[in-house]
This record gives C-alpha cells, sequence and structure tokens, in this order.
C-alpha cells in the first residue's frame, strides 16, 4: 500500500501478549511500499538475525511517515507502561553528511529467507544479489509493536524486494 495513502487514525492496534501489539489497517497487516533506497552494507547479522541497512536520506516523504507512524504508536498503543520508544530511523554523519538509515528485518525460517526478490537485470535473484549500494524498491510489513525491557518499538520485516 502506499504510505502517502494510509490515515494514521484508522490504525488498529490488538493485544497478542503483554508484551506486543499487533498492528491492523483496515483488517489487515500493515504493508507499505519503499520505492528507492539504497542499500547500505548488503546483509548484516545480529543476533541471529538478519537485516537490510537502507538508505532513505532523500525520501523526505518516508521519514514524515515513519516519524508520524511512531507518533501514533506512542498515543494508542495497549501497553500500560511506556519506557522511551526506539525509532526505527537512524542517523549517522558520514564526512559531515547527515544520513538516515532504517533497519528492515529480513526474514528467516529453517535456514531459508522466506521473501520474494524480483530483478529485470538478474536471473534467479537471491537476497545475496542486494549488496552495498544495490538501489531497490521494497514492501515492508509493519507487524507489530513490541515493549521489553522498558522499551517500546515497531517490528518491520521484509516482504518483497524488487532490485532496480
Amino acid at each position: 500500500m502506499d504510505f502517502k495513502k494510509i490515515k494514521l487514525n484508522q490504525i488498529k492496534y490488538g493485544k497478542i501478549n503483554e508484551q506486543t501489539d499487533i498492528i491492523k489497517y483496515n483488517g489487515k497487516k500493515l504493508t507499505i511500499i519503499l520505492s528507492s533506497a539504497v542499500c547500505k552494507d548488503g546483509i548484516i547479522i545480529k543476533n541471529n538475525k538478519y537485516y537490510l541497512k537502507l538508505d532513505i536520506t532523500g525520501d523526505v516523504d518516508f521519514i514524515g511517515f515513519i516519524r508520524d507512524f511512531e507518533e501514533n504508536n506512542k498515543t494508542h498503543t495497549n501497553f500500560s507502561k511506556i519506557g522511551s520508544y526506539l525509532s526505527s530511523i537512524t542517523t549517522e554523519n558520514i564526512d559531515g553528511e547527515i544520513r538516515k538509515y532504517i533497519h528492515i528485518k529480513i526474514p528467516h525460517r529453517y535456514n531459508n529467507f522466506e521473501l520474494n526478490i524480483a530483478s529485470e537485470r538478474i536471473y534467479l535473484p537471491t537476497i545475496y544479489d542486494v549488496k552495498d549500494g544495490t538501489k531497490i524498491n521494497c514492501h515492508i510489513e509493519l507487524s507489530n509493536l513490541w515493549n521489553w525491557n522498558n522499551m517500546t518499538g515497531c517490528s518491520m520485516e521484509l516482504k518483497h524486494i524488487f532490485i532496480q
């Protein structure tokens, strides 16, 4: 779904357990389209989980949507106590230039990546074709809110990648 068409006041939160809320939009999981991002550093492995670090510096609309979405999460969550909210957007100063990044989880189970990957240039692309500097379009599922150790954040997971 185009994130520009999402009305934040129509996002619903349902309780899964004491530490997790599910996010729904029009009765379905909320999936947004990021139309242009540049991968930084390829696949990142942290705590046996796989991530892509995407440079979103030039996409002001997407950054604004994520900021508004996070503010909406802070006010509408089912958690009784919210400590600090862990933003999905990180900022780095590289040679005097401010860059904005977002870390997106790559679904991985039973030693397999569980997402669709397509490309016009590469025959049978894999996640390993996404390297540092690769331009991609992707579908991101904003699946749930978590609350752990006095921190709250949103789980974001890749569902589809198109390598440009």
